[in-house]
């Protein structure tokens, strides 16, 4: 088994990636923005690790950075929203941070999703 195919394996959560357009309200006409979905169910691997966070205070804080890994050919524009889903649970993530592209995967940086900008 070649590294990539092992790599693909390990890509058992799967990612749906939505962006929000300008679009005509249906109603009125006036302009406002509709989801679209760009891509579902796309193979992915969620990562998380935690990391002392810096700043003052007596107590240790401890933050978590949050990692997709899917194929390479995908595209998560910025300000997407990514809901990702493991087993029976899905979370919403935005991209944090251009991807790291390799041959064959992409790693992007996640935040927890908050709301559209």
């Amino acid at each position: 088994m070649s590294r990539l195919e092992g790599l693909l394996q390990l890509m058992t959560d799967r990612c749906t990636v939505t962006v929000r357009e300008p679009a005509p309200d249906p109603e009125t006409g006036l302009m406002g923005y509709a989801e679209k979905v760009l891509a579902s169910e796309l193979p992915c691997r969620i990562s998380y690790s935690s990391a002392p966070a810096s700043g003052e205070g007596s107590a240790a804080a401890v933050g978590q950075t949050v990692k997709l890994f899917l194929q390479p050919e995908a595209e998560i524009p910025p300000g997407s929203r990514i809901a990702v889903t493991r087993g029976e649970k899905t979370v919403l993530y935005a991209r944090s941070g251009e991807p790291a592209r390799y041959p064959g995967h992409q790693e992007v940086n996640l935040e927890i999703w908050r709301r559209w900008a």
